[in-house]
């Protein structure tokens, strides 16, 4: 989930509210998302992207009790092109959080010194953004060109982070090409784009790569995009995820799995948490 960006109605009001200003304000403004996420039953969160000093802050204050909410995982900004995804997309015009949120990268050794400052600040891990194609929530831009991650650069960022015992989280386009890429340049997580339908729901697309990936063996994890996605609240678009779709291909074990072993497993953190277990972390809800 975007944990660090702004819920609905604010998103919707940029002009009148700033989404840099917002942004920054998250852990205090918007309590309600944390709320929002205990009640749907998630205890733990990974953060896909945002501002390393805002999450910095909000994990020092959800360790020391002074704010409740999920144990946060995060990444600090996210790698992408020069006028790539996000920082020509919903970031447009806001300086703050094209500086903060995102590291624009235009060659393999500024990437390298990048993951190693953000390794030194201690993330979790390395979100990435390899596409070229955005789908506008708004309709007013169904679907718009910006600049890619040189694949050189993105295998760069991969390989170093590796170095330095982190994982790479990719986020990719639709169709095959993208996800193949990432794959064989080495990103432990591939992401596909979430949508909402006209009813409401939250669809994975496209589906067609997606049942390819699990038919192949591919552990499932699932995620939200929140806000992205277009939910009302934080946590809400996990459940429309987990439904099974017309012609199931993932079991109700498989999707229990995908919300509690699996991610913990991608994050590295599966000696202490995804399973009920002597020794594990109590994280129930």
């Amino acid at each position: 989930t975007h944990f660090m960006e702004s819920p609905k109605p604010y998103a919707d009001n940029i002009e009148r509210y700033g989404r840099g200003r917002l942004e920054a304000e998250a852990m205090s403004a918007f309590a309600g998302s944390r709320r929002h996420l205990l009640l749907n039953g998630i205890a733990t969160i990974s953060d896909m992207g945002g501002s390393l000093a805002a999450c910095r802050g909000l994990r020092r204050a959800l360790d020391n009790g002074s704010i409740i909410g999920p144990e946060l995982y995060f990444s600090g900004p996210q790698i992408t092109a020069p006028g790539g995804q996000p920082a020509a997309t919903r970031y447009r015009g806001e300086h703050d959080l094209i500086d903060q949120a995102t590291f624009q990268a235009a060659d393999a050794e500024a990437v390298r010194e990048e993951v190693a400052a953000l390794a030194k600040d201690g993330v979790d891990y390395i979100s990435i953004v390899y596409e070229d194609e955005v789908a506008e929530n708004s309709g007013q831009l169904p679907h718009l060109r910006v600049a890619r991650l040189k694949p050189e650069v993105a295998q760069a960022a991969i390989a170093e982070a590796h170095r330095l015992g982190l994982k790479v989280f990719a986020g990719v386009g639709p169709g095959n090409v993208d996800l193949e890429r990432m794959v064989r340049a080495g990103a432990d997580d591939v992401q596909m784009d979430v949508k909402v339908s006209d009813t409401g729901l939250c669809m994975v697309i496209p589906s067609r790569e997606y049942d390819i990936a699990w038919q192949s063996g591919a552990p499932w994890v699932a995620g939200t995009d929140f806000p992205v996605s277009g939910g009302k609240h934080c946590g809400d678009d996990i459940f429309t995820e987990l439904r099974p779709r017309k012609d199931p291909v993932i079991s109700r074990l498989s999707a229990l799995e995908a919300v509690t072993y699996e991610p913990a497993l991608l994050l590295g953190k599966d000696a202490m948490l995804g399973r009920i277990a002597p020794g594990y972390r109590a994280n129930l809800v």
